[in-house]
């Protein structure tokens, strides 16, 4: 069963620094995986942020960040999570990473993380293993803890009286009204903590919902392809971004963000702008089909977020794209 909280469904990065021309590449391997509490992928080459191998219920996420070198070729990764229980929690597809004809990478990065704080895996403290497969073979396995952090419930407030002697003596010397009345009030207020508390209760089971239902995986996991240099919806994918809106429809509490994402040809001023047109035109079929524009945020990342990473029509072709992120409001 798929994370995210924000697994969201989790997300992957991937990033390169340089390509270089080469007659025979070296071996392509991984260096290393490093656990981490974030990554700053901002640059050309992902950073791990806080790296550790203890995490706690209290944190937001587990990252696993892998770097490698000499990529040539095409090949394939993919991330599986390990409860305490030794049981599968998570695990991705297989994501391409690969390099043009005669040509290498030298070094790069991906990442793949899954939510903790809000999700099952807070229910679940204790030793956790992840691993990685490359081209469908373990290329490393690491184990991490996630500690029980225990956050302390605010006592229900102590109810008092501004009393002088006399109120004070009343109540002292058994004056059944005034007892009355402050029980009474008591109750009253035991009723609005009941009340208060059953509504957290119902908020965060819409929350496990959202991160648990299929639906929403899906929605995360399936983009929508554009032609080049287009943003109009192609007929193929409209039952796609139809099946979307049945699952807002269903979960009125959700709220999502559409990403615009273009390929590596032309500037990148022109390439944002394409990407918002295309996030902006998944955006109005939703509404068309009767989903409240409020719960629709659009973002363009241009060139700066490919999937595939090539110079070819078939990578270019994967990196045309909006993705659908589930937001919690």
């Amino acid at each position: 069963k798929a994370a995210s909280i924000f697994l969201v469904l989790s997300l992957l990065t991937i990033a390169c620094t340089s390509t270089k021309l080469v007659r025979k590449a070296p071996p392509f391997r991984i260096v290393r995986m490093t656990l981490a509490k974030g990554v700053d992928d901002r640059g050309t080459r992902g950073i791990p942020v806080n790296p550790t191998t203890t995490f706690t219920t209290q944190d937001p996420q587990v990252v696993s960040f892998v770097e490698y070198e000499n990529l040539s070729g095409r090949h394939e990764l993919r991330w599986e999570w390990y409860s305490p229980d030794d049981k599968l929690y998570s695990k991705t597809r297989n994501y391409p990473i690969k390099s043009s004809t005669d040509k290498y990478i030298r070094e790069g990065s991906a990442s793949h993380k899954i939510s903790v704080k809000g999700t099952k895996a807070q229910k679940l403290p204790g030793e956790w293993k992840v691993r990685i497969y490359l081209d469908d073979v373990v290329a490393e396995a690491k184990y991490f803890k996630i500690n029980e952090i225990r956050v302390a419930k605010k006592p229900p407030e102590a109810i008092s009286r501004d009393m002088d002697f006399g109120d004070y003596h009343a109540l002292l010397i058994g004056n059944k009204k005034e007892v009355k009345k402050a029980e009474e009030a008591r109750i009253e207020k035991l009723k609005e903590l009941e009340i208060a508390k059953k509504k957290e209760a119902e908020e965060k089971a819409v929350e496990e919902k959202v991160s648990e239902d299929r639906g929403g995986i899906r929605l995360e996991a399936e983009p929508v392809y554009f032609d080049f240099d287009k943003s109009f919806i192609r007929p193929e994918y409209r039952p796609t971004l139809t099946e979307k809106a049945e699952f807002l429809k269903d979960n009125p509490n959700v709220h999502i963000r559409i990403e615009g994402n273009c390929d590596e040809r032309g500037t990148n001023e022109y390439n944002l702008a394409l990407g918002e047109r295309r996030a902006e035109s998944a955006k109005g079929f939703l509404v068309s089909l009767g989903i409240s524009p409020d719960r629709i945020e659009t973002i363009s990342y241009g060139e700066e977020r490919p999937l595939a990473i090539g110079h070819n029509e078939d990578s270019w072709s994967q990196n045309r794209r909006d993705d659908f992120v589930i937001m919690k409001k």
